[in-house]
């Protein structure tokens, strides 16, 4: 989650400004900036240029491997996407399908869809319930009842690309830069968390406690509209 530590962040230089928040696919956002509608789009990735926008790449976002506790898979490290092929798959329907698909195609194998669903979080029930597995990027780890599902990362590592989207130039109004701003301070902050986490996780699995865990999933795709 990247919008709600921004806009905490944000509130403090600007706490009269009032910004509306829009849900939707990677396509809608498209439109949506396309249009005029939004001052700042967040994407992961851009599927396609914007006439007219800048784009500001944010953070590379890894992709996990979702599956029941109860799953064969669930006890691997890491995976390799060529072992999900003949598995059930829970597909995100219209967000991320593009860029899932074309992991898979890379991989030459096709998903074996057999349940689809938009919302992450009913992805995640189903994936709990043993419907499926799904891929999930990291950002969407986040709240999900961790003891239901077992996250498991790709090898070797793969990410999408998650940026900001504005208009180019001076036709973006000053607080979709400060937006834009808050949240690659909420990223540095988070990336020197995570390191910190992981050099007192690597100490710890030295003293030979158990160093894996579970995680959590929540995901959103919030689009931006802030004017002053």
């Amino acid at each position: 989650e990247l919008l709600a530590p921004a806009r905490v962040i944000l509130a403090r230089r600007l706490p009269r400004l009032a910004i509306n928040l829009w849900e939707g696919t990677d396509r809608e956002v498209h439109h949506w900036m396309t249009d005029g509608r939004v001052d700042v789009g967040l994407v992961g990735p851009l599927l396609r240029p914007i006439p007219n926008a800048t784009v500001v790449p944010l953070m590379e976002d890894p992709w996990y491997v979702a599956c029941p506790v109860a799953h064969e898979l669930a006890r691997s490290e890491v995976l390799d996407i060529r072992q999900l092929g003949d598995v059930p798959y829970v597909m995100a329907d219209g967000g991320c399908e593009p860029v899932v698909r074309a992991l898979f195609d890379r991989a030459a194998i096709r998903p074996n869809v057999s349940y689809r669903a938009q919302s992450i979080d009913t992805i995640l029930t189903m994936v709990a319930g043993g419907l499926g597995i799904t891929l999930v990027p990291e950002l969407g780890l986040q709240t999900f009842e961790a003891a239901l599902i077992r996250t498991v990362p790709l090898s070797p590592r793969t990410t999408r690309l998650v940026a900001a989207v504005m208009p180019a130039g001076d036709n973006a109004p000053i607080a979709a830069h400060q937006l834009v701003a808050a949240m690659q301070q909420h990223i540095a902050r988070r990336e020197r968390s995570s390191l910190a986490t992981t050099m007192q996780t690597t100490s710890e699995s030295h003293d030979g406690r158990d160093a894996t865990g579970h995680y959590g999933a929540r995901q959103t795709n919030d689009r931006i509209s802030g004017r002053n």
